[in-house]
């Protein structure tokens, strides 16, 4: 049996030249790809008795039949390393169906017609029929065809799936956080994760360019924390478009095409931070907000619920000032230095991410108000918790970013394995005060291990 034609890849498929890796190389001079062109190179065979040949083919697996007469011969070449030999097929016009016969092994010939190999699968049309009998043409093609599936079963058997996690930065602790509960479940449910996320939480161009990079190369899973809830709507919807489940985490988009969104509930968590400033302020002062970044989700349903919490159930609280931190804490230093200078008679500070949080933290302690203005922070580091056993932070809201990271994969698993997950799911954060720091849960909550996901 043999393999005609020149090799041609199937959309979505995989490379033949892959699978067969150095059963064969192509010739010198391939053909075009179009049946006509085999069919004419097949015509433009030699007779046997001409000997005139203008091309050399060096294969050493190259067998030639010998021929005599004016009976003109098609070479084709075999797959010996995969139990396929060689053939050369009859194309005189002699009496009866043309036929094919094994050929005689020739470790080097020259040869002036075109070589034609490597090809799988050719629809038979008429010009190719003229040289192979219906029985022998299905037979051929029908062998090539299994020989082929069984080549590319045997590449594809041992694949493993590949989930993208794409946060919104990688910068932060929280971030790293995510990632180790992420990889924790890579490892629980024997898939790769691939994790791969913008410095910065405000380069949504890198965040886009990183989803449709997913895209191109079809991961079989993609978990998405947007930077922005416009920006990365259309990545997002052509992604699923192309077939690939996508969990939306942490932020959520100004769409509902995802498979499922997971997030701490960050509505009722600024409700728990105006909660907690209100009893720490005995219901009354004056308050500002340390915002995150316009256009974040999560960071805008999280002041949304502070800002309605204070104005209907704490009317002796007033809300005096806003400023942006843009996820940068050096930026939400000089935020707070700002606020704190336009209202010097500040009781209380609401900041609203890791980053707003220690650049608050920072401006309080280089004014030597830590303990005067309070201040509810939102997530935790291990400066946080310093400054939260220093009495510079007098609260912090906390999530479970590991747990975040790890059950958004899961996720994805639970829709390989026919079990679909709600379209949304909603986790709780709690309050954290210098009280609770040696309790065994906050402990865990604080300070995952993430080492032992995150070394290679």
């Amino acid at each position: 049996m043999m393999f005609m034609g020149k090799s041609r890849q199937t959309e979505g498929s995989m490379p033949l030249s892959k699978c067969l890796s150095g059963a064969y190389q192509a010739f010198e001079e391939p053909l075009p790809p179009s049946h006509d062109s085999v069919a004419s190179a097949s015509n433009r065979a030699v007779t046997a008795r001409e000997r005139s040949y203008d091309h050399r083919l060096s294969q050493k697996s190259l067998e030639i039949l010998q021929g005599s007469g004016e009976t003109k011969w098609h070479w084709a070449e075999g797959l010996p390393n995969y139990g396929i030999p060689a053939v050369a097929v009859e194309s005189r016009h002699a009496e009866g169906p043309p036929h094919s016969i094994p050929a005689v092994e020739k470790s080097k010939a020259e040869c002036r017609h075109h070589a034609i190999v490597g090809q799988a699968v050719l629809p038979a049309k008429p010009a190719w029929r003229a040289f192979f009998s219906p029985s022998i043409t299905r037979n051929l093609l029908l062998t090539a065809l299994t020989a082929t599936m069984l080549l590319i079963t045997g590449c594809n058997q041992n694949k493993r799936k590949v989930i993208a996690v794409i946060p919104k930065g990688t910068s932060h602790l929280f971030w790293v956080s995510v990632q180790a509960g992420a990889l924790s479940a890579g490892k629980e449910f024997n898939v790769d994760i691939e994790w791969n996320g913008p410095a910065a939480e405000t380069d949504y161009t890198r965040q886009i360019q990183i989803v449709d990079s997913c895209i191109a190369r079809h991961v079989d899973g993609i978990v998405l924390a947007a930077g922005e809830k416009k920006a990365l709507v259309a990545p997002m919807e052509r992604a699923v478009a192309a077939g690939i489940p996508v969990t939306v985490f942490d932020s959520g988009l100004e769409s509902d095409k995802y498979m499922t969104f997971l997030a701490t509930n960050n509505y009722e968590a600024g409700k728990m931070a105006a909660t907690t400033l209100a009893k720490l302020l005995n219901d009354k002062g004056k308050i500002a907000m340390v915002a995150h970044e316009p256009g974040s989700q999560s960071t805008m349903d999280r002041e949304r619920g502070f800002e309605d919490s204070i104005k209907q159930s704490f009317p002796g609280m007033q809300i005096v000032a806003t400023q942006f931190g843009h996820s940068d804490r050096s930026k939400a230093m000089g935020a707070t230095e700002n606020i704190l200078t336009a209202h010097p008679e500040l009781d209380g500070i609401f900041a609203s991410s890791e980053p707003s949080s220690v650049g608050a933290s920072l401006a309080l302690k280089s004014r030597k108000l830590n303990g005067k203005v309070k201040l509810v922070a939102f997530d935790s580091s291990d400066g946080m918790i310093e400054d939260l056993q220093a009495g510079v932070i007098d609260a912090m809201v906390v999530q479970d970013p590991f747990r975040m990271g790890h059950d958004a994969v899961k996720t994805i698993i639970d829709k390989w394995t026919g079990n679909p997950p709600p379209k949304r799911i909603d986790l709780s954060a709690r309050v954290v005060t210098k009280a609770d720091l040696d309790k065994p849960e906050i402990k865990a909550l604080l300070h995952p291990d993430v080492e032992q996901y995150l070394k290679k």
